[in-house]
């Protein structure tokens, strides 16, 4: 639903992604005209909830084959999951490292602070801190 975070920026960038857009149980993907692929991972079963492990590593796994398959070299990214949705900065590295080593990518983790946010982020994480954990 693309609700809040980095996620919005994307929404309004790009718009939200449609059923056509599904490639994959846990995957859609915005093709764009300079050639630019958006994805965006499946995570949760519904709106409210938080995603559970399997489902998160499913999207990824799903996103390594979708990436492999269309030849991409180059993973721009948020820390997925790890700001609003309580996935451990851990089980993000573990995932994209996986993804790395599977699809040989450049892969560009971008962060930014969100002092104004209401509620706590990063599993409660000073923004350096969890950069550092990162």
């Amino acid at each position: 639903h693309m609700s809040a975070g980095v996620a919005v920026v994307f929404r309004n960038k790009f718009g939200r992604p449609q059923p056509k857009d599904c490639v994959w149980e846990r995957l859609a993907c915005q093709e764009i005209d300079d050639g630019a692929v958006v994805y965006s991972l499946v995570t949760k079963s519904s709106y409210c909830g938080k995603p559970e492990l399997i489902d998160y590593g499913a999207a990824f796994n799903q996103l390594t084959q979708d990436f492999t398959t269309r030849g991409l070299k180059t993973l721009i990214c948020s820390p997925m999951g790890c700001v609003r949705d309580l996935i451990l900065p851990e089980q993000f590295a573990t995932n994209i490292v996986n993804f790395q080593n599977a699809t040989g990518a450049s892969v560009c983790i971008v962060s930014c602070d969100q002092p104004t946010a209401r509620r706590s982020l990063r599993c409660g994480l000073s923004h350096p801190e969890f950069l550092q954990k990162l």
